[in-house]
């Protein structure tokens, strides 16, 4: 029983290396933010550096721990668009390793959260999608 559970686990941690390799190519395009990640990475900075954690002033569509995670991307790894992805290609990952557990529940069967968890991870939209 013990081996079983230790080869899911390593199963597991495999599936998210994958998923991560396949996201964090996306990071070392040159590509300049979108506007709407531009926008995101303004406020978090203006969060992060400016102390402006009400962001007074400012629409937000977003909650607030979306706008701090990139802020302090962006103060602790560099002002860039390596540091302002970074933190949506984390949230995809976190994502994919809760859509696993959700499947798993729901279905009571082990292939079943597998075979999701390798769609979720190899989908080309969630793929595309994840630094933004």
């Amino acid at each position: 029983m013990k081996c079983h559970r230790a080869a899911a686990l390593w199963l597991n941690v495999l599936l998210l290396f994958i998923g991560a390799g396949l996201r964090f190519q996306y990071l070392a395009d040159t590509d300049p933010l979108h506007s709407d990640e531009a926008l995101f990475a303004t406020l978090g900075r203006r969060m992060v550096q400016q102390q402006d954690w009400l962001l007074k002033d400012a629409t937000t569509d977003k909650p607030p721990l979306t706008y701090l995670l990139v802020g302090t991307s962006l103060a602790g790894v560099g002002q860039s668009e390596f540091s302002a992805r970074l933190p949506s290609i984390f949230a995809s990952l976190i994502g994919a390793a809760a859509f696993f557990t959700v499947i798993r529940r729901l279905s009571h069967r082990l292939f079943t959260a597998y075979l999701g968890l390798l769609i979720y991870i190899l989908s080309p939209i969630e793929i595309a999608f994840a630094p933004t």
